[in-house]
C-alpha cells in the first residue's frame, strides 16, 4: 500500500493476497509525520473487517510522548506515542463474527472511533487491468449489481494516486463500505466474485481491499530498497532517489 504506481505500461497481471492488518501496519507506520492530534490510521473505518483468528493490531499516529488508551469492545490497551509519532497496540485474536468497535482515548476524552466492525477474512486484491476490471463492465452487470448487497462483505477501494515515496495516508476519498450496488459498481469484479464465493463457502465475513492500477509496472509496487538490490534496477532507483531529494 505504501508504494503507489507512478508509471503505466501494458499488461494484465494480478494477485489476490490474504493478509492481516499487521502487513498494513508496516506500510503505514513507515511514513508517519508528526501529527497535531492522536488518531487511528485511516485504514481503520466504520464497516471494516479485521482478520479473524490472528492478533488484532491497532495503530495510528499522535503527538510524541502522549499517553493513549485503545479499546476493542471491552478490552483496553495503553500506549505511549513514540518519537516517530507512531503508536501500535495488540489485542487477542477474535473469532469470525461481530459486531465490534474500536476507540481511541486520551485521558477521559474520546479522540477517534470506528464501529460496525466485523472479524473475518481480509484479502488484498492487487494488479493491473485484469484485477481493476469493474463489476459495471461485466456481462449482465445490472443483474449482478442488483444482487451485490451483502452484509458480510465489506469493500475498500484504494483510489489511484501516484507518489514518489511511501505514503502514511490513504488517497481520499478511500473508505470502507458495506457491499451495495453503488459501492460495488466500480469495484474489481475478480476480487468481488472471489470474496463472495469465500463468504458463502465458509460462512465468514470477508473484507476486500482493491489496490490495482491498469498497465502499472511491477517495479512501481516494490519497495525501493528491494528493487535497488537488483542490479538491473539499481540505476533507475538511484535516479528516483535523486529526483525525490531534488525535484528540480
Amino acid at each position: 500500500m505504501g508504494n503507489v504506481p507512478s508509471n503505466k505500461e501494458g499488461g494484465g497481471g494480478f494477485v489476490i493476497q490474504k493478509l492481516g492488518l499487521s502487513a498494513l501496519a508496516i506500510a503505514m507506520l513507515a511514513g508517519c509525520a508528526e501529527p497535531n492530534s492522536a488518531e487511528l490510521a485511516d485504514v481503520f473505518g466504520d464497516h471494516m473487517v479485521i482478520q479473524r483468528d490472528q492478533p488484532v493490531r491497532v495503530f495510528g499516529t499522535g503527538e510524541p510522548g502522549t499517553e493513549l488508551s485503545v479499546k476493542l469492545d471491552a478490552a483496553v490497551r495503553t500506549v505511549t506515542v513514540a518519537e516517530s509519532g507512531a503508536w501500535q497496540v495488540e489485542f487477542a485474536a477474535l473469532p469470525a463474527g461481530g459486531i465490534h468497535e474500536i476507540s481511541l482515548h486520551e485521558g477521559g476524552r474520546k479522540l477517534d472511533h470506528v464501529g460496525d466492525v466485523l472479524s473475518g477474512d481480509v484479502f488484498l486484491c492487487s494488479g493491473q487491468s485484469n484485477m481493476k476490471y469493474p463489476l459495471r463492465n461485466m456481462p449482465y452487470a445490472p443483474q449482478i449489481l442488483e444482487e451485490a448487497s451483502e452484509e458480510n462483505i465489506r469493500l475498500l477501494n484504494i483510489y489511484q494516486k501516484a507518489a514518489l515515496e511511501p505514503q502514511s495516508k490513504l488517497p481520499e476519498p478511500t473508505a470502507w463500505s458495506k457491499a451495495t450496488p453503488e459501492a460495488a459498481e466500480w469495484f474489481s469484479a475478480m476480487c468481488y466474485f472471489t470474496g463472495r464465493d469465500i463468504a458463502e463457502t465458509y460462512d465468514v465475513p470477508v473484507g476486500l481491499i482493491q489496490s490495482a492500477w491498469g498497465g502499472s509496472r511491477i517495479e512501481s509496487w516494490i519497495d525501493a530498497e528491494v528493487a535497488g538490490a537488483a542490479a538491473e534496477h539499481a540505476e533507475q532507483v538511484e535516479l528516483l532517489r535523486t529526483h525525490v531529494d531534488d525535484p528540480v
